[in-house]
């Protein structure tokens, strides 16, 4: 009875688990893609408001245009830079990683493309609900627990064999159980 209660809460953990790092990532996500929004916003409003103004620039060397592109090459990177490593957890497969020597064209293309990807990461990720919260999720994980404890000391088993194993593993352990004191009273009486 002890052996089942101890499955179910583990049944238990590894679904509420799978809940907490779904919850988690869809919030990160959220959160990306609104700074993401927020500083297109930030973006449009500057350009708007640069090019409503004539700007006097007394730097020879650069025209108006230049000034306009580093002030918004400027905006994003203050809103995104530090986001970088959200953005590697998120999108561990990109390559978009914002950098503060980059020149406003590289950032205006990194940040459309950091932006659609995020979003159809995301959808994938919302569309990959379905198997988050399948019951049969953790029972699966329970199920291999013996197979998971073995991999963490260095044995790594295929699949069909971690199955075996598991299986195997949890057939021993209701063989103890069941007959544990006449096993165990047999091999005392072999060594006697």
């Amino acid at each position: 009875m002890i052996i089942l209660v101890i499955l179910f809460s583990l049944y238990v953990y590894f679904y509420l688990e799978e809940l907490f790092l779904f919850k988690r990532k869809n919030n990160l996500f959220i959160y990306l893609i609104n700074k993401i929004n927020a500083t297109f916003k930030l973006c449009d409003d500057k350009d708007s408001e640069l090019r409503s103004q004539e700007v006097v620039s007394y730097n020879y060397n650069s025209s108006p245009n230049e000034l306009r592109n580093k002030e918004l090459n400027r905006i994003i990177i203050d809103n995104l830079y530090k986001e970088n490593p959200l953005i590697e957890e998120l999108l561990p497969n990109s390559i978009i990683s914002f950098s503060s020597r980059s020149n406003f064209e590289d950032t205006s293309w990194k940040l459309f493309e950091l932006s659609d990807h995020l979003q159809n990461e995301y959808n994938h990720f919302l569309y990959r609900k379905i198997q988050i919260f399948d019951p049969r999720t953790p029972l699966k994980k329970v199920f291999l627990l013996p197979s998971t404890l073995l991999s963490w000391f260095g044995v790594d088993l295929k699949k069909i064999p971690a199955r075996i194993f598991s299986l195997l593993s949890f057939t021993a352990l209701l063989v103890i159980k069941r007959y544990g004191s006449e096993i165990f009273s047999w091999l005392l009486s072999l060594f006697k």
